[in-house]
């Protein structure tokens, strides 16, 4: 098996090109015996770190492969849709899943999520990710934050995330003016609802964000005008009271019963928000901020991968709420 320094050097020798491969096997080196064995975890990706420490030039290496692959792949597919659940039902994602057992979905060559996909192969791969100790993820992005980042590559990623904010940000709207949502909480329905109003603020910040990428990669072009800094706390407390209409809706459902389409809508909508609460993250100022999101977007896409065609996470997860119903409705009892 190459060591990470074979690794590291075969990516020096294509950055202009970056061969999918070497990430595969990157993976693969770092994938332990036993997705159980904490420690093995441990020792793996340290001596990733170790070797990176020792040298700068290829943690200068790893940091603009990896960036370099991002921008090769199409990645709002893998930031939006990963591990959020469809809009066709829950019979016909069971179906579709069932379907999926003998006939594959289609990999497309140029999608992120499918190079994921391919990379991340093993059943096991979501828990040995979710045992990585907090310190390694810290120190693995510390050294590679301490680089001299490609802007024009880190500029590009940046740009296909705010898409993925915005395609998010639609959905979130979408959900909210469901009619199933309308008639568990009819206050909805108001032109000043939050799952209109977010979508606002999310286009006013995707917007200045956009502003300020266009001036990094236009710097010769002067202007009077300061660009104001991109500011998503607007957006997130617009965010905060779509979270708290779905616990209201959650809590309401105890009185009122819950249907599987009504179900399907709320855990479509929660997704959406943890999901665009992370993007939002991944863009955020604070480099700890960013580590963060990093090893969380990692750890849910991983488990996404995992769960994406399975037929029993996809009734476990739609039918929790009615069991919780059922729960409490056998308690009075």
């Amino acid at each position: 098996m190459l060591t990470f320094t074979d690794l590291l050097d075969d990516m020096a020798s294509c950055l202009d090109s970056p061969n999918p491969e070497l990430l595969i096997l990157l993976v693969d080196r770092l994938r332990p015996a036993s997705s159980r064995d904490d420690e093995d975890i441990h020792h793996r990706l340290s001596r990733l770190i170790d070797t990176l420490r020792a040298s700068p030039e290829r943690c200068q290496v790893l940091h603009d492969y990896v960036l370099s692959i991002l921008t090769t792949y199409h990645q709002v597919g893998l930031y939006a849709d990963s591990g959020i659940l469809g809009n066709e039902g829950f019979f016909t994602a069971v179906r579709q899943r069932i379907g999926w057992r003998f006939l594959p979905p289609l990999r497309q060559s140029n999608q992120l999520r499918d190079l994921f996909s391919l990379c991340f192969h093993e059943p096991t791969d979501a828990r040995w990710i979710r045992h990585i100790r907090a310190e390694d993820w810290d120190a693995l992005f510390e050294l590679l934050s301490q680089v001299h980042s490609r802007q024009d590559l880190l500029n590009e990623v940046r740009s296909r995330v705010l898409s993925a904010i915005m395609i998010v940000s639609y959905r979130i709207t979408s959900i909210g003016i469901e009619p199933e949502l309308i008639r568990a909480y009819p206050a909805i329905n108001e032109f000043k609802s939050p799952f209109l109003v977010q979508n606002r603020e999310v286009i006013d910040y995707v917007e200045c964000f956009k502003r300020i990428l266009y001036a990094e990669r236009h710097p010769d072009e002067q202007s009077t005008e300061e660009i104001p800094l991109a500011d998503e706390r607007p957006a997130l407390v617009m965010l905060d009271q779509c979270r708290d209409i779905l616990n209201r809706i959650k809590k309401n459902t105890r009185k009122q019963g819950v249907s599987l389409s009504l179900t399907n809508l709320l855990i479509r909508l929660e997704q959406c928000l943890n999901r665009i609460e992370l993007l939002f993250k991944l863009l955020h100022q604070s480099p700890e901020q960013v580590r963060q999101a990093l090893a969380e977007m990692l750890r849910l896409a991983t488990r996404a991968q995992r769960e994406e065609s399975s037929v029993r996470a996809l009734i476990s997860i739609n039918t929790e709420l009615m069991a919780q119903q059922v729960t409490e409705n056998a308690s009075r009892t």
